[in-house]
């Protein structure tokens, strides 16, 4: 057989399947390596903003006082957040149009690979937000055993 016999499908939801999960890999790492974008409170002001709390807490638990009213603030979408949730919907729609190329019967290796992409996208995203979590739960920790050592009674 030449190959103007052969039966060819379009490749078009497994090609869009790869840009869109390629497209969210880029800003991922770009979000990773450059970001954040907003300005950040120091870590510092932060975690002696914690260790204050963790103190005020202690003792209104010995002394038997109530918590005072938990204050709600609302800072709404900021660039980083609008990034993330980017990431999210490449990576997503990528999977989407992944699984929409094997439901053609497209060539299944760019529709594999744009399914793999967006997955592993959505993996990474996750798996940072997971280490965060953990690096903060180490120094909650490092800051409670500490904790007459950091502030004065």
């Amino acid at each position: 057989m030449n190959a103007d016999t052969l039966d060819t499908k379009p490749n078009s939801f497994g090609l869009l399947a790869m840009a869109l999960a390629a497209i969210g890999l880029v800003v991922a790492v770009i979000q990773l390596s450059a970001g954040p974008f907003e300005a950040q409170e120091p870590v510092e002001k932060t975690i002696a903003e914690t260790a204050v709390a963790i103190k005020d807490a202690a003792k209104r638990a010995v002394t038997g006082q109530k918590a005072p009213e938990p204050v709600v603030v609302s800072s709404g979408m900021n660039i980083d957040d609008m990034i993330g949730i980017a990431v999210i919907i490449f990576a997503a729609a990528g999977m989407a149009m992944a699984l929409v190329a094997l439901f053609r019967k497209e060539t299944q290796t760019p529709a594999y690979v744009g399914f793999s992409l967006g997955a592993g996208v959505l993996l990474m995203a996750y798996l940072q937000w997971i280490a965060l979590l953990i690096c903060g739960a180490i120094i909650l920790v490092a800051i409670i055993n500490n904790l007459g050592d950091i502030l004065p009674s």
